[in-house]
């Protein structure tokens, strides 16, 4: 039985077409996302279920058995295997372009990818330097890529603070999350959040008297 796909959607027969080590053996359901499944055998006996969209754009092209053998040369050549810079790099590099990994949906399906000079992990050590104690490997810009000009070492706080889900209060011209304004101000989080959300100007969502005025009677006021 096919699954019905969304109006608009075509679908793109793959069975019997060959993807770097993986062969298309049949179609088998549909992702939430409505992306066709495939069946999928590797040219190491392994049968695994790949969307048709990584096959197509070339993003899974085996088990995982070509990256585990890419991964074992580049462990002897720089001996470096086991140490933390290493273990960041092949995170990093697992959750962008492995799908089969827990944390490829909120990276590799955003779009996220490694630029290719940090595909070797030479390059990446040679650019970052050696993991820095108590940090870890932050985006500066959370919708952007690994790469040089986006990647920094940071703490667990600054990187709490650069989360895509922190709410950004302007005041004066200087952005902070509501937690660093919390912090400045000894105001609840809470609070402040509630402030912005109502549409609160700039020069009262910061006030630390319990009775400001709204941001309608204030204005009546100053008239």
């Amino acid at each position: 039985m096919t699954t019905k796909l969304p109006k608009g959607h075509r679908l793109i027969i793959l069975d019997g077409k060959r993807f770097g080590r993986l062969i298309v053996i049949y179609r088998s359901g549909t992702s939430n996302s409505h992306d066709p499944l495939w069946l999928c055998k590797c040219d190491c006996g392994t049968m695994r279920i790949i969307a048709g969209s990584s096959l197509r754009r070339e993003l899974t092209t085996s088990c995982g058995c070509l990256q585990k053998e890419n991964i074992v040369k580049r462990m002897t050549k720089h001996g470096m295997s086991h140490t933390k810079i290493y273990g960041i790099w092949e995170g990093m590099i697992e959750r962008c372009h492995n799908p089969l990994s827990n944390n490829y949906r909120n990276y590799g399906m955003r779009g996220i990818s490694v630029c290719e000079r940090w595909r070797f992990f030479e390059n990446f050590l040679e650019d970052m330097g050696e993991a820095i104690l108590g940090m870890s490997i932050d985006r500066i810009n959370n919708d952007g890529n690994y790469e040089p000009n986006n990647c920094r070492w940071a703490t667990k706080k600054e990187q709490s603070r650069n989360k895509r889900t922190n709410r950004l209060i302007t005041v004066n011209g200087k952005m902070k999350t509501v937690k660093e304004w919390s912090e400045i101000t000894g105001l609840p989080e809470t609070t402040l959040g509630w402030r912005a959300r109502k549409g609160w100007p700039e020069y009262a969502i910061l006030k630390r008297s319990p009775w400001t005025r709204l941001p309608d009677q204030e204005e009546q006021h100053e008239r």
